[in-house]
């Protein structure tokens, strides 16, 4: 057998392992294209967060209040209507420190009489602490998370 004719042999063995590459490198651009998506959700809420108007405090009250509430339903899968003492509960059994010190702080400031501008303060820090270490993940990635600590508290 000669080179000619081997070659169409040659021909689909390449074109196999042209397509298999390709096929490889298309999982891991779309991979990569959705943790750049989801950092891209966890900077949204860091400029909203930023673009506050700090002139009134009831605003930023409100304003902090609902960027909280659609970060913590796209972040963890909490219902926007959950009220904070029940997410409060929710963050304890994570162990999710600052989310709980947040919850306790807001519930504080929105039904007191005066609105400190230190516990204001302390809100939106807190709020961009949370968003910079909690990445937003799929529902199925916090499925599987779920699952691997339910596993994990079985076995202790």
């Amino acid at each position: 057998m000669g080179f000619m004719e081997n070659l169409g042999i040659i021909l689909i063995v390449s074109i196999i392992t042209i397509v298999s590459i390709l096929i490889i490198l298309l999982a891991v651009e779309k991979k990569l294209k959705k943790r750049i998506k989801k950092k891209n959700r966890n900077r949204f809420y860091i400029s909203e967060i930023k673009k506050i108007d700090k002139s009134n405090p009831k605003k930023i009250l409100k304003s902090i209040d609902k960027i909280a509430r659609n970060f913590f339903e796209e972040a963890f899968n909490i219902k926007k209507f959950v009220g904070y003492s029940e997410l409060k509960k929710s963050f304890n059994r994570k162990h999710n420190i600052k989310a709980v010190e947040f919850c306790n702080l807001i519930t504080t400031v929105l039904y007191s009489k005066e609105k400190d501008n230190n516990k204001i303060q302390r809100l939106l820090i807190l709020l961009i602490e949370i968003v910079e270490t909690n990445e937003i993940i799929s529902k199925e990635e916090q499925m599987k998370t779920e699952k691997t600590n339910a596993e994990k508290i079985r076995e202790d």
